[in-house]
């Protein structure tokens, strides 16, 4: 894990602007070092970078529901779910996109 936090790291160092790697460090944060903080800082700063996609969302989602804040996900699901629909349907599958379940 430590080796994957390095790279999404150095990823960003080089462009601040990847969002594959923001999204990719917030959800390392957010599924494997449990800390919904840095994870948050991190999605959010994918959104900002491309708000078209949808997967950023999604991962707002699940820490939403983690944090047990509805309100907050049922907007970060619609704004995933509104995304999803958009997107070009040849790079996106819906093996992600099955609500998590709350702890």
């Amino acid at each position: 894990m430590k080796k994957s936090l390095e790279e999404y790291e150095l990823a960003l160092e080089i462009d601040p602007n990847n969002y594959w790697a923001a999204l990719g460090l917030g959800n390392l944060y957010l599924y494997e070092l449990n800390d919904l903080d840095q994870a948050k800082a991190c999605l959010l700063c994918a959104v900002r970078i491309n708000p078209a996609e949808w997967y950023a969302y999604y991962s707002l989602y699940a820490l939403f529901c983690r944090q047990g804040d509805d309100q907050a996900a049922q907007i970060a699901y619609e704004e995933a779910t509104r995304r999803k629909q958009t997107a070009d349907p040849a790079r996106h599958t819906d093996q992600f996109f099955s609500p998590p379940l709350k702890k």
